[in-house]
C-alpha cells in the first residue's frame, strides 16, 4: 500500500483531524481492495454492505469525506472481519482479522 501522508490533511483538517483522515484514507484503501478481489460489481458490493450503488462509486473513488470510521468499521464487520484492539504501556493496537 502506498504511504500516506499526514501534511497535506494537516492544511485541511488541523493537527487534530490529520491523523483520523490518514486512518480513513488507509481503511477506504483497504476495503476498495477487498471489493475489487471478490471481482463485484458496485451493485454486488452495495447489497453486501447495505448501501446504494452511489455510495460504493464514492468509497472507490476516494470520497474520504463521505466516510466515517464508523461506517468504515462497519463495512469491515460487513465483510467478515472483527476489531481486537490491545492497549500496552501507552502502545494501542488495532489488528483486524478475519471472524
Amino acid at each position: 500500500m502506498a504511504t500516506i501522508k499526514m501534511k497535506p490533511f494537516e492544511s485541511t483538517h488541523g493537527k487534530d483531524g490529520a491523523p483520523e483522515m490518514v486512518a480513513r484514507a488507509k481503511l477506504m484503501i483497504i476495503i476498495r481492495d477487498m471489493l475489487d478481489e471478490q471481482e463485484w460489481t458496485q451493485k454486488q458490493a452495495a447489497e453486501k454492505l447495505g448501501v446504494t450503488q452511489a455510495r460504493i462509486s464514492k468509497l472507490k473513488g476516494g470520497k474520504i469525506n463521505d466516510f466515517s470510521l464508523d461506517m468504515l468499521f462497519s463495512f469491515l464487520g460487513k465483510l467478515g472481519y472483527s476489531l481486537d484492539p490491545t492497549y500496552n504501556r501507552k502502545v494501542l493496537k488495532i489488528n483486524i482479522k478475519a471472524a
